[in-house]
């Protein structure tokens, strides 16, 4: 299935004598096993008349071929539709939140049309504020899944001399781009950071260097130049991380250990 990167923000509906609403969805970028919140903020556009006893609905928009994505919040009723009660009365002007959120079960498009009513306090009987349905859409990526290889230019050192570590990320993914990847690095007390890349932050134990979005079956290295003049054995330990939790985790982490002789 084709997919590309999105989210989406319905625009509000604003017009004489009937409620504005406007939806808002998080995370801005959805991956499959994420949780969407939806947000649908209700405003009383009517310069006179007070909503009460309002509700929000949630209606996904399906595909027969797909699972259907499972919306939920609280106080809200599940029959065809999901029907969220808007709390407190609605002034002139007034807003009110209602939020739910949704699984998303397929890659691929997802929308949810969004509306709302409320009676009228005081008003004849059914006399209702009402907003028009707007559509929430979005686009659910597939999931990344990065793994580090952390090596070292040499095994033995002379006493003083430098040494490259290197930390190569790749996605194995065949689809899907792990956003915000880095590595981290774990340096020993004592060796020395003779050169790392500019935009690597942290303190000289505890490097995190960023590799950028990486798409689907690429790579991206970061490397440091560390020097000791101390004889021994000393450990650099490294760990891959992106924007998710990895599925993988046990791939995402390295140790190097260098010598270093007389």
């Amino acid at each position: 299935m084709a997919f590309a990167v999105g989210c989406g923000v319905a625009p509000g509906a604003w017009a004489y004598n009937e409620l504005g609403i406007t939806v808002s969805g998080a995370p801005d970028r959805l991956i499959m096993g994420d949780i969407l919140t939806l947000t649908a903020t209700v405003t009383n556009n009517d310069p006179t008349r007070i909503g009460t006893a309002g509700n929000a609905i949630f209606n996904v928009v399906r595909d027969p071929f797909q699972d259907v994505p499972i919306v939920t919040g609280s106080g809200c009723l599940d029959f065809i539709a999901l029907s969220c009660p808007i709390f407190g009365d609605l002034a002139p002007g007034a807003s009110r939140q209602v939020q739910v959120t949704s699984t998303l079960p397929a890659l691929g498009p997802y929308a949810i049309d969004v509306g709302a009513s409320t009676d009228v306090l005081g008003g004849a009987e059914n006399e209702k504020l009402e907003a028009p349905l707007i559509r929430y859409e979005t686009t659910v990526e597939a999931k990344a899944d990065i793994k580090l290889n952390l090596s070292a230019s040499a095994e033995t050192v002379a006493n003083g001399a430098p040494v490259a570590i290197r930390g190569l990320v790749t996605n194995t993914k065949p689809a899907g781009t792990a956003y915000g990847a880095q590595v981290k690095f774990s340096i020993p007390p004592g060796v020395e950071v003779v050169s790392r890349p500019a935009d690597c932050t942290g303190s000289v134990l505890n490097l995190a260097c960023p590799v950028g979005d990486l798409a689907a079956q690429t790579s991206a290295e970061r490397e440091l130049v560390l020097r000791s003049t101390t004889e021994g054995v000393f450990s650099v330990q490294g760990i891959a991380a992106w924007d998710r939790q990895d599925t993988t985790p046990v791939d995402t982490q390295g140790q190097v250990t260098v010598s270093v002789q007389p």
